[in-house]
């Protein structure tokens, strides 16, 4: 197996710095909020006081210590390549060399701009020059000793019943569509594409899932923005069933090979169901839903979520919420818990002056009535 170049080079650059792993431990009890009844929400109560004291970064869709950690290692893997980079004298053919090299290729910007095609004009004539099967194979070969994976990727991965075998995995790669005014452009024969594509989706999750094609698991409903996001709304016919996990597969194995067919589009999978206020929030993972509030006359929801998640319910330039909106037909808008505290006091307020001014004039009438009646 082929591993990335980069990786390979720093494993083989650090194998022999590594430092003893630090002592391993159990829970970490300082996460704990122990102000949350574990019988009513254990998430609450086992991450409460971790997740107050390290809120969803706003260049993140989610947050945990998990994820945390993949962020520090990634600062730590930038900081040695850099400390690496600031040195020209390595010897010729050096592992620190060629991570240096490497690194600096792909980190001059100005140069990458000037040179333009010209690195990989050598391919593009390869590919020009195809007029047979065998020059087609040739090219393709080439191009995957390169890494780039077209028109088909090659992975492996443990057997989940066998670890001691490798199953070899072969999926189609590439752009799923020509060019880019295939996933932008707003020309009506563009538009009408991006809707059939939404089909192939489907076909791609019949095909790699055996739930949806024998139609136990069913796609409700499908958005998608091109080379970006999708989410899909899927129910299964038999309650033994969990679409959701159906779709997703053992460790992400089904869900991934869609993945790969769509370069890495993120893939949102959620459970269909009739109640508008439970799909909504559905529909707007990642982020957790404190309340939804409903117009069906209007077809309109209110969605209500913590501070910490408004960010992630609101998506990148409101990606997340646009796609949950086309994904349950509902018009949706978000707002903050402090936000709705906030203006359900003031409404609360508002009530109470109303019902003070009301009881204040019927008062006024009774006096008045009473009045008349002694005049009499």
């Amino acid at each position: 197996m082929r591993i990335a170049p980069l990786a390979s080079l720093l494993l083989a650059a650090t194998l022999t710095a590594q430092t003893p792993p630090p002592a391993q431990r159990g829970v970490f009890l300082e996460d704990i909020d122990k102000s949350v009844d574990a019988c009513t929400s254990f998430f609450d109560y086992a991450n409460g006081s971790w997740r107050r004291a390290n809120p969803i970064p706003a260049s993140m869709q989610r947050w945990s210590r998990r994820w945390a950690a993949g962020e520090q290692s990634k600062e730590q893997l930038r900081a040695i390549i850099d400390d690496l980079s600031n040195r020209h004298d390595w010897p010729k053919g050096s592992i620190d060399q060629q991570i240096t090299d490497f690194y600096g290729s792909c980190m001059d910007e100005k140069r990458i701009d000037a040179l333009g095609v010209t690195p990989i004009q050598p391919y593009l004539d390869d590919i020009d020059a195809i007029r047979n099967r065998t020059a087609l194979q040739k090219v393709i070969a080439q191009l995957h000793g390169v890494q780039v994976n077209t028109p088909f990727g090659l992975a492996s991965s443990p057997d989940n019943h066998n670890p001691a075998d490798v199953i070899a995995r072969v999926y189609a790669s590439g752009l799923g569509l020509p060019d880019r005014d295939y996933y932008f452009s707003e020309e009506k024969r563009f538009v009408e594409t991006r809707e059939r594509y939404l089909d192939h989706v489907a076909k791609m999750f019949e095909l790699e899932v055996p739930e949806v094609g024998e139609k136990i698991v069913e796609i409700k409903s499908i958005v998608r923005e091109p080379g970006d996001r999708t989410k899909i709304a899927v129910s299964s016919r038999d309650k033994a069933v969990d679409p959701v996990g159906a779709c997703v597969g053992i460790k992400g194995s089904r869900v991934q090979a869609v993945v790969r067919e769509l370069r890495g589009e993120k893939i949102d999978i959620i459970t269909w169901t009739q109640d508008p206020r439970v799909f909504i929030a559905e529909a707007l993972n990642p982020a957790t839903i404190e309340k939804v509030g409903i117009d069906e006359e209007k077809k309109s929801a209110l969605v209500v979520v913590a501070d910490s998640q408004l960010s992630l319910a609101i998506g990148k330039n409101g990606q997340n919420v646009r796609l949950a909106a086309r994904l349950t037909g509902w018009k949706i808008d978000i707002i903050s818990a402090t936000e709705y505290e906030k203006e359900k006091a003031e409404r609360d307020r508002d009530i109470k002056a109303a019902l003070a001014e009301e009881t204040e004039a019927q008062r006024q009438q009774d006096e008045a009535r009473a009045a008349a009646q002694q005049a009499d």
